[in-house]
């Protein structure tokens, strides 16, 4: 099933409550995508320094970076394919927006220059999910790729990611913000004569609480931006179509502990809210039973080295965990409300780390 997704999707979206490996998962379905043959990206939202590592890099950037297959050199596979791999800079992204759809010079140099608008792509909450969901649509427009991997940030900020596109589409269609681009409101203090009573009041108030500097701020980035909101709004419409389409795909990933599984079914609830196509949950990490043959030959290593006490009970320990996990996942799968298919990736002996871990994890999704 795997295998199928990673040759027949164009983007697949990973989601997750936070620390149950998402963004590993995701640089690993890109690398088997690329071992499949295809062209694969993955767009992260806030990598690990180790991430980078393994993929031959010192640092993530805000560009796409393809990945030198010299780097897996030795992990005993082929990659046909590319790999490539980028990270969201909010702050730059919203420059690049600005840069590529300003109507001339004058109003970029003007946009960019402005105190709010600094304040607003440094600083707003939500502007993060609003530019993952530009940068998705920049990347997939363009085409350079046959598969997008977007690793999501942790449960509550990836949900303000699937509505970010909704949210957009509803705020630069709202009246009340289209009042407030009107040129006649802010231009100046003698504006405010042609304003009935209600507003006179309420921007005075504003004028003593903000100063009037603030307002003239305002007033010329509304201005300035005026003319490209429309374009803002029909790429929110678009990612919400993308987003929907038969060639997207939403996995879940969780660990099998409590919360993460609490979280991965109020994400799932949101999903099937929204009517994305979800069919994929992968549970990392996951205890599995020890082999009875593998059991026996440590008890003899125990037994040589004479501490079967301490052996058997770490054995025990970990057969403990292994039903505990077994348990919760198998208390999931009764729960869940929708059919789908699970993938299972074991707890491996050591950490994760560098090309060849990369590929142990591909091979065991695979």
């Amino acid at each position: 099933m795997m295998k199928e997704l990673l040759l027949e999707k164009k983007i697949l979206i990973v989601c997750g409550s936070g620390g149950v490996g998402k963004t590993t998962l995701s640089a690993t379905l890109a690398l088997n995508a690329a071992r499949l043959g295809r062209r694969a990206i993955v767009l992260t939202i806030d990598p690990a320094k180790r991430l980078a590592n393994s993929l031959g890099l010192s640092q993530i950037g805000h560009e796409p970076k393809e990945i030198e297959a010299k780097v897996f050199k030795g992990c005993g596979i082929s990659m046909p394919g590319t790999l490539s791999a980028m990270m969201l800079d909010t702050k730059r992204t919203f420059d690049t927006i600005i840069e590529r759809y300003a109507p001339n010079e004058t109003t970029k140099t003007a946009i960019l220059n402005n105190p709010i608008y600094h304040h607003l792509s440094n600083m707003v909450a939500g502007s993060s999910e609003y530019m993952a969901m530009e940068k998705l649509y920049e990347i997939y427009s363009k085409g350079d790729y046959d598969l997008l991997v977007l690793d999501t940030p942790p449960t509550q900020h990836a949900l303000d990611f699937l509505d970010a596109p909704s949210k957009m589409a509803n705020l630069l269609g709202d009246s009340l913000f289209k009042l407030l681009l009107k040129p006649s409101i802010f231009l100046g203090k003698k504006s405010f004569q042609v304003l009935q009573s209600g507003s006179k009041r309420l921007l005075r108030v504003l004028d003593k609480i903000v100063g009037f500097e603030f307002l003239q701020d305002l007033s010329v980035l509304f201005l300035t931006t005026g003319g490209m909101l429309e374009g803002f709004k029909e790429r929110a419409e678009e990612v919400g179509k993308i987003l929907r389409q038969d060639s997207t795909q939403f996995l879940l990933v969780a660990t099998p502990n409590r919360l993460s599984i609490q979280e991965s079914k109020f994400f799932l609830n949101k999903i099937q809210e929204l009517e994305l196509p979800f069919e994929n949950f992968i549970f990392n990490r996951v205890h599995s039973p020890l082999e009875n043959s593998w059991v026996s030959e440590t008890n003899k290593t125990f037994n040589k080295c004479d501490c079967v006490a301490a052996g058997l009970n770490l054995i025990t320990m970990y057969e403990t965990l292994a039903k505990q996990d077994r348990t919760l996942i198998n208390k999931m799968k009764l729960e869940l409300a929708t059919p789908c298919t699970y993938t299972e990736i074991s707890q491996f002996e050591t950490d994760i780390h560098g090309p060849q871990g990369l590929v142990k994890i591909g091979n065991a999704l695979l």
